[in-house]
């Protein structure tokens, strides 16, 4: 009946300290070897995406930034994009930069610099995402002059940052335009998150006309907010142990967590079935 599971990767395939354990890697491999295609679809751009589908032996379109970009997982070339508008995006950004709220946009391009900011954060994850980025990130004296359209803008600090920005950012929302997520991660920090029109469920539609299938043959598997929606779109959304409140109310199964190999112990199961 299924034929494709999607996958988020953060607090899903990954544990909460962002590792990839080798019976996850072993299941998620024997279900490829069973004939499931095997898709990941995250939040994270695609340079972050492709080590780990590397890893895994997965070949099929990586779907980033929620939807917001399709591309091919080797090249890294855009099979399919949406942008944030300049006339949404701009306002934002200048709005953000005037309160002081450090934050990252980025841009659409398959070689560094892709992300972009112009306040040095002081939240330390913030901090160390930018020594970790090296020469794929950029300091400018303001990200709003440019005149390039961004795929994502986020801000990642402490809950009260991220409230300011979200408070900032409301004027500025246009329905049918925007989709904007406010969650808080395994490490405390918090993220305010601003996309054009566009989710996960995307693309699993994406991928179900790309592979000619239909949404019921679906599993799709995640944790957070950004995932809810992708949960719902398929035949069998599947919420992780640790996922919020609000994805397992919208799952049909609720699994184990990401620290016990919730997802190992579910694709183990599903093939012995």
């Amino acid at each position: 009946m299924y034929k494709l599971i999607a996958l988020d990767i953060d607090g899903t395939i990954l544990n909460s300290q962002g590792e990839l354990t080798a019976r996850v890697a072993d299941s998620i491999a024997r279900a490829r070897d069973r004939g499931w295609l095997v898709c990941l679809l995250s939040g994270r751009r695609p340079r972050k995406m492709q080590p780990l589908a590397q890893t895994l032996g997965i070949t099929t379109p990586l779907v980033a930034f929620n939807g917001a970009i399709i591309t091919d997982p080797v090249s890294l070339m855009p099979i399919k994009t949406r942008y944030l508008s300049r006339a949404i995006s701009d306002p934002i950004v200048l709005a953000w930069e005037q309160a002081h709220i450090p934050f990252f946009s980025y841009r659409d391009t398959t070689t560094g610099p892709d992300v972009y900011y112009s306040l040095q954060p002081v939240w330390p994850r913030a901090a160390s995402y930018v020594k970790e980025e090296g020469n794929h990130m950029m300091r400018l004296d303001s990200v709003a002059r440019q005149s390039w359209e961004p795929l994502r803008l986020m801000v990642m600090s402490d809950k009260k940052a991220a409230l300011e920005a979200e408070r900032l950012t409301a004027p500025y929302v246009r329905t049918g335009a925007t989709r904007t997520y406010l969650s808080r991660h395994y490490d405390e920090s918090w993220y305010f998150e601003v996309y054009p029109l566009t989710s996960k469920a995307d693309g699993i539609h994406f991928l179900c006309s790309h592979y000619g299938l239909q949404p019921q043959e679906v599993i799709a598997v995640g944790d957070n907010v950004n995932d809810v929606d992708m949960l719902q779109q398929a035949g069998l959304g599947v919420a992780m142990g640790n996922a919020t409140k609000e994805v397992q109310t919208a799952a049909d199964v609720t699994i184990g967590d990401h620290d016990h190999d919730g997802l190992a112990h579910f694709l183990d199961h599903l093939m012995e079935t």
